[in-house]
């Protein structure tokens, strides 16, 4: 009996993971579509963004080859996802992410939150593009078993634009340093439709 109990409990354990941003190290991502779900293969990246609806469907007019997009001196945008671009730093380290997916107005932060951190604060900021909220998560350096400790903060934000498209997008320097809150925002700001 007890291992029939065993087993089972086991199986859960293992198929529940256990993660962080800094498990998955590199620059690109790639999105691969299927019905109406939009999975994101980070086999190849350093973020771990969450499965999205369909981007197919969302308004043409605002998908990312749409924005204008302005990133610190030197940095690039990879493109090479039409689902998602990434943010690269002058060492084409990856430091944050953005997608988009039709406007759904039941959409919230909790159906993207990462497990393995914790929110330190919740914002409205004021930004051209449209409504944004912002959340800086406390996140840890590395997973139990790296033995890496500490924390870091990873910035979340998400713009809704009403009936039209909700944009995802996430940025960290692997800190807590305010400049890097602050760069974000900037970034944030700066967005745009050509």
């Amino acid at each position: 009996m007890k291992g029939h109990i065993f087993l089972p409990l086991l199986v859960v354990i293992l198929l529940s993971g256990c993660g962080s941003r800094q498990d998955i190290i590199g620059s690109k991502g790639t999105a691969m579509v299927s019905g109406n779900q939009t999975q994101i293969n980070t086999s190849n990246t350093n973020v771990t963004p969450p499965t999205v609806n369909s981007f197919e469907n969302a308004d043409s007019g605002y998908s990312l080859a749409s924005l204008n997009i302005k990133l610190p001196l030197n940095w690039k945008i990879d493109k090479s996802n039409k689902a998602m671009y990434f943010f690269l730093d002058t060492s084409e380290q990856n430091r944050g992410w953005i997608y988009y997916q039709n406007y759904d107005v039941n959409f919230g932060f909790q159906q993207i939150r990462p497990n393995h951190a914790s929110l330190v604060k919740q914002e409205k900021i004021d930004i051209p593009l449209g409504h944004c909220s912002l959340y800086t998560m406390d996140a840890d350096n590395g997973t139990a078993a790296s033995g890496i400790t500490g924390t870091h903060y990873d910035y979340y934000a998400i713009i809704s634009i009403k009936d039209k498209v909700i944009y995802t997008i996430e940025f960290s320097l692997n800190d807590k340093e305010p400049e890097t809150k602050s760069q974000f925002i900037k970034i944030l700001k700066d967005l745009s439709i050509k």
